[in-house]
């Protein structure tokens, strides 16, 4: 009874003990990434170890070995019995290959890439810009991802952590979403591809790709095969403020916008508008902060205020109200639909159309004064085919493709480009159009079109004129000559990339 009454009584903390129990609380995180990296949880997978065996499998002080995972003990990570340590549940998270690991959100949140921007918080409140910014602005837009893209590590753990965060609230993003009529879904700014993989499992009539920077295509072209689902997905590279991403029905973002500020939101936002079409929706998931008059419950309430100073010290972006994101998509062009939450309470999905197009159609095309004339080579003069059917000769210069994957030929933007090339020699390059999928008809000669698939490359041999082969958008291919061979291709042509063949 006594010990009962001791329970139910301990006594309260004095204010000032309770707020050192705050300030000491940083060892926390830390004692938990020391863990991670280290691999603890992965060295007590196959059962109870003391800490000296533990020590021995990854080359640590026996010792401080053993204080750290006292401390994980104290943490309810780790139990301890008979001088041996095991896996709580909650310790399994920490394990690498586990359906419940985040492992890598710890080595990623008390690493230094995000340690060092919160030790500069107090600069970050007086002057309301991200950590290491100032009053001068970033070398670039995405200076923070290009920092990370030098650090495969950091890039790798990066992606990870955010496919751990995405893993368990994708079920229900994907349930909150219509897919009635939508053929193609682009992950806009998807990391590894963890989202893309949730919807593509769970509607097998789509296809899709991830739209991202460089850092993070071999991830997600690894997950694509892990999955499955390399015949169906693909990974685009681009840079979110820049380029538009691909076309489709849905495209789809997931904290994304909160990254950002307002001027960077609205231009990602505007490159995803330019590439909608009339029927096409954009797909905003962000976990929205309450109103100035509306309150969360305690935990969420805490996760929101938190994740906001985050985004201030890292990349100078906020969390924002439903006001807010409708406000900000307005501003970009884009008409609310519809906002539902995830089952989960935590995310919203908004729907959001674009208003330049509604109602309209497709956009008108200008009569076409070309009509009836020629006669013209497709040697030196391409054709490009409109969406209103026009069809307008492009008269070929040296620099058409570099011109065209700069965007120096905007008339091009939309439609279809009918080419010609002749060629006896392997293509020094490989090639990708992020628009649309690709027409390459042979009409002489002999051809291996080389088209990269995950890890693999899938080779189809053009050998009689008129054989094609059918590239999907987003696809990186090149082609092998074994004699004089002679192509037509018919492209989605806008935003073509390049990178060369390596030997």
């Amino acid at each position: 009874m006594v010990r009962a009454m001791s329970n139910h009584h301990r006594p309260v903390l004095p204010p000032s003990r309770q707020l050192s129990q705050h300030i000491i609380s940083l060892w926390v995180p830390q004692a938990i990434h020391a863990a991670s990296e280290l691999g603890i949880a992965d060295a007590l997978a196959a059962g109870p170890a003391t800490s000296h065996e533990v020590s021995g499998k990854l080359g640590t002080h026996p010792e401080a070995t053993l204080r750290l995972m006292k401390a994980l003990v104290a943490l309810g990570l780790l139990s301890l019995s008979e001088g041996r340590f095991s896996l709580t549940e909650l310790g399994q998270c920490l394990a690498s290959d586990t359906p419940t690991s985040v492992r890598s959100w710890s080595r990623l949140m008390g690493g230094a890439w995000v340690w060092r921007t919160w030790g500069q918080l107090t600069t970050c409140v007086r002057t309301g810009h991200a950590a290491g910014v100032g009053e001068a602005a970033r070398a670039s837009d995405t200076e923070l991802f290009d920092a990370m893209a030098k650090d495969g590590e950091t890039a790798a753990i990066f992606n990870q952590a955010m496919a751990e965060l995405t893993r368990d609230a994708a079920p229900g993003i994907v349930d909150a979403i219509d897919w009635g009529g939508v053929e193609r879904v682009v992950d806009v700014g998807g990391g590894s591809g963890e989202l893309l993989c949730a919807v593509l499992e769970a509607h097998p009539h789509l296809r899709g790709d991830v739209f991202d920077l460089e850092h993070a295509r071999a991830g997600a072209l690894a997950l694509l095969a892990k999955r499955g689902l390399t015949g169906r997905a693909s990974f685009t590279v681009g840079n979110l403020f820049d380029t538009r991403p691909p076309s489709a029905g849905v495209l789809l973002l997931k904290s994304v916008i909160h990254t950002w500020d307002d001027a960077r939101s609205l231009q990602i936002l505007t490159r995803c508008r330019e590439a909608m079409g009339p029927r096409d929706r954009l797909v905003l998931v962000e976990p929205p902060a309450p109103a100035p008059d509306a309150s969360l419950p305690g935990t969420l309430a805490w996760m929101m205020a938190f994740s906001d100073l985050n985004m201030l010290v890292n990349t100078g972006g906020k969390e924002r109200t439903e006001a807010e994101y409708r406000a900000l998509l307005e501003q970009a062009g884009l008409r609310v639909i519809g906002v539902r939450p995830t089952s989960d309470g935590i995310f919203s999905v908004f729907e959001a159309v674009n208003m330049s197009r509604q109602g309209g159609g497709a956009p008108r095309e200008e009569p076409n004064m070309n009509a009836g004339s020629g006669p013209h080579s497709i040697d030196t003069t391409y054709v490009h085919l409109g969406d209103g059917g026009t069809a307008t000769p492009i008269e070929v210069t040296e620099s058409f493709w570099s011109d065209l994957s700069q965007g120096r030929h905007p008339e091009l933007e939309r439609g279809r480009l009918i080419s010609h090339f002749s060629f006896d020699e392997d293509w020094s390059t490989w090639e990708m159009h992020p628009h649309g999928d690709e027409i390459v008809l042979l009409l002489s000669g002999a051809v291996d079109f080389v088209l990269e698939q995950g890890p693999r490359e899938k080779v189809v041999r053009l050998r009689t004129p008129g054989s094609f082969v059918l590239v999907p958008r987003g696809v990186w291919h090149t082609a092998k000559a074994l004699e004089r061979s002679s192509i037509l291709a018919i492209t989605a042509g806008e935003g073509t990339q390049h990178r060369p063949v390596t030997r």
